[in-house]
């Protein structure tokens, strides 16, 4: 009994040894466990601090079943829109907030809408939705709704906002002559509006309609697209006209040319010859940035074939197109960039584009002298869409 007893004894001190070796093995191990965490926390946190965050492919930006709408950029803000290309997704539209220099996503926020044909216009401190309605919904780069301005009940046709989001502008009609439309300047609260303008043609060469407005960077002065007559003849036909309005003296200034586009950014008006219109001269002198300040116009000549234009987009104090060259006999793909009176040419096997490409969307960022260039191709045979997003460095000068 004595020696079974002993027996007990040393095969209990055998089973505390083992649950005391077990016991420190899952201390060791989770001791070590710990320090790799928090070693993995430190890394994290001295990359966020000396901003070493993993950068994502700019493909990262993509959305299956959304299209990209529009972009926008500040230092630290790569702002896109997207749109669905399907049905069967439940949100419709929403914006996104990248990282300018990592495309990591900081935040999403929904919006009610958003198509092919709403604009983003961006200022140094936030931006508005453009989407043809008669109001607007006012973002700072961090996604927070800074304003909604609704003038639903104005009769306005148009509206913009000034880049200190203190003041808007916007074309309106008479209630009682639709002929007659008034171009006003209002409070950002909608409680002093001045008119600016009458517009009533009633002699040649006055302004018949205005369709679009765009702020000048120091908020003095409204550049726009419209149409006049030249002869009031019946048989006589509107031409197109784009100019300037001082909302200092309400005074106006315009120029005629036929078939033209426009675009707007920051204080700068890109004035271009509309896509299809064709003649003998349709692409000499095609391309003016106007700084709506000054008034001052660079003209560019990019020999681009304007029937087969793709796209063009208005930077800050640059422009881009996209098309096909119009002495290359071969359906290539070439891109223009101009800026500050001298015009590049953009190396495009940076980026691929196939043939059928359709509905480019681009930003230039300035830091980087880089453009990002956002493209949806459609296979015929496959019946599929598919969607390619660059970011391409500026090449050499023309």
């Amino acid at each position: 009994m004595h020696m079974l007893h002993n027996q007990k004894g040393f095969l209990w001190k055998d089973k505390a040894k083992l649950v005391l070796l077990a016991c420190l093995f899952v201390f060791i191990g989770c001791h070590n466990q710990e320090k790799k965490q928090n070693k993995k926390e430190l890394e994290v946190n001295n990359k966020e601090e000396t901003g070493e965050v993993e950068k994502k492919d700019i493909s990262s930006i993509l959305v299956d079943n959304y299209a990209i709408g529009g972009m926008v950029t500040n230092k630290d803000s790569l702002i896109v829109a997207y749109y669905a290309n399907t049905e069967d997704v439940e949100t419709l539209a929403f914006l996104r907030d990248y990282d300018i220099n990592t495309y990591a996503l900081n935040k999403e926020v929904t919006i009610d809408k958003y198509t092919s044909t709403t604009k983003l216009v961006s200022y140094s401190n936030y931006f508005y939705i453009d989407d043809g309605t008669p109001g607007l919904k006012c973002y700072d780069y961090d996604l927070n709704l800074l304003n909604k301005v609704d003038v639903g009940t104005l009769n306005c046709l148009t509206i913009i906002s000034n880049p200190t989001l203190t003041k808007v502008a916007y074309i309106k009609k008479d209630i009682n002559n639709s002929r007659i439309l008034y171009v006003c300047e209002n409070s950002i609260d909608l409680n002093n509006e001045k008119i600016i303008l009458t517009i009533n043609q009633t002699l040649p060469k006055q302004i018949l309609s205005i369709k679009e407005i765009f702020y000048s960077s120091d908020g003095k002065k409204l550049g726009f697209i419209g149409d006049s007559f030249l002869s009031l003849d019946l048989n006589s036909e509107s031409k197109t006209i784009y100019g300037t309005i001082d909302l200092e003296n309400n005074s106006s200034d315009f120029k005629y040319r036929e078939n033209i586009d426009v675009a707007s950014c920051n204080g700068k008006m890109l004035v271009h010859y509309r896509d299809g219109y064709q003649s003998e001269n349709s692409k000499k002198d095609n391309t003016v940035i106007v700084d709506l300040n000054t008034s001052t116009e660079n003209i560019f000549s990019t020999n681009m074939s304007n029937e087969n234009l793709e796209f063009f987009m208005c930077g800050e104090n640059c422009f881009v197109e996209v098309g096909y060259d119009l002495n290359n006999s071969k359906d290539s793909y070439i891109l223009k960039f101009g800026i500050d009176q001298k015009l590049y040419d953009i190396d495009i096997s940076q980026i691929q584009i196939e043939d059928g490409a359709a509905r480019f969307k681009g930003v230039y960022r300035s830091d980087k002298d880089s453009l990002i260039l956002y493209y949806q191709t459609y296979n015929e045979i496959e019946h599929k869409l598919s969607q390619s997003i660059k970011e391409v460095k500026i090449g050499h000068e023309n």
